[in-house]
């Protein structure tokens, strides 16, 4: 199965990939939107494990800084529907809230669960220090 995790924060990224290579799975790592879209355009996965809030263009001479989109991980969903790219994806994030604080996660699962039923596939709480993420995540797969 090839997967493609679209995670800006390297050690996060790094976790992921350890695990998800634990399960059999060939993963290549994007850090912005526009990689990220790139890549679902031009390749063929299996999964998509996508950070919620994400940079539009990675770090480079020619990008020195990004703008940080706050639902880029929406933005993402929206464009594979859009173009109608069909993957299973899983949003994975390190925020309990957003919206300063007025959307949970629980919010956050329910609209994106019914703007995106075709794709959507779950929302995970990533936490480096508990592992109870790589549990959900491989709860999640099972059922794909």
């Amino acid at each position: 199965m090839k997967v493609l995790l679209i995670e800006d924060d390297d050690y996060k990224a790094r976790q992921i990939v350890e695990f998800v290579n634990t399960l059999g799975y060939e993963v290549e790592v994007k850090k912005a939107y526009n990689s990220g879209m790139m890549a679902l355009t031009n390749n063929q996965y299996d999964l998509v494990l996508l950070d919620m809030t994400i940079p539009s263009f990675e770090l480079s001479p020619e990008h020195p800084t990004s703008r940080i989109r706050k639902y880029g991980g929406r933005d993402i969903l929206n464009e594979m529907e859009r173009c109608e790219i069909v993957v299973p994806t899983i949003i994975i994030t390190q925020y309990k809230v957003f919206d300063d604080g007025e959307k949970s996660l629980e919010i956050l699962n329910e609209e994106l669960a019914e703007e995106y039923s075709q794709i959507y596939k779950g929302l995970i709480y990533y936490n480096s220090s508990i592992v109870d993420w790589q549990e959900k995540l491989q709860n999640i797969l099972s059922n794909i």
